[in-house]
């Protein structure tokens, strides 16, 4: 793998109709960096579950983008997810879903998250100045990929 190259940088409007597309291109990406159809395929659903939240919740206007920033390294991948933000009782939610260990209420939304964290190695919320939400998450190479 070629750890000089730069990450991928993907940034699209805040519609579902684009996530299929960028799920994939990811996706492939894993497979070009030499990681497995098994860790490209997690990969694509940790992709998918972010996406959705950050279009579901994230965007405060029509013009909201998402914005992708995804890193292959020799063991791992690193995605960085970043949307608009949005209203504080979905942050609030987000949190909780990220921080406990279950994931969020299951009476309530949070169970993309809760998959996420099962797929990937490691996920933390930020807030930026601005507002915006932005989720890392680290996805590393097992024996079994």
């Amino acid at each position: 793998m070629n750890m000089n190259q730069e990450p991928l940088y993907i940034e699209f409007p805040s519609d579902a109709d684009y996530i299929p597309a960028v799920r994939k291109f990811i996706a492939d990406g894993a497979v070009i960096e030499g990681f497995s159809q098994k860790f490209s395929y997690r990969t694509e659903i940790i992709v998918d579950e972010l996406c959705n939240n950050a279009v579901k919740y994230g965007p405060r206007t029509q013009e909201g983008t998402v914005k992708i920033n995804c890193r292959f390294e020799d063991d791992a991948l690193q995605l960085v997810v970043q949307d608009p933000g949005g209203q504080e009782q979905d942050l609030q939610k987000l949190r909780i879903a990220i921080d406990t260990v279950t994931g969020a209420d299951k009476t309530s939304s949070g169970h993309g998250l809760e998959i996420v964290r099962m797929l990937s190695s490691g996920m933390e919320l930020q807030q930026n100045r601005s507002g915006e939400t932005i989720i890392k998450v680290m996805k590393k190479r097992s024996h079994e990929d």
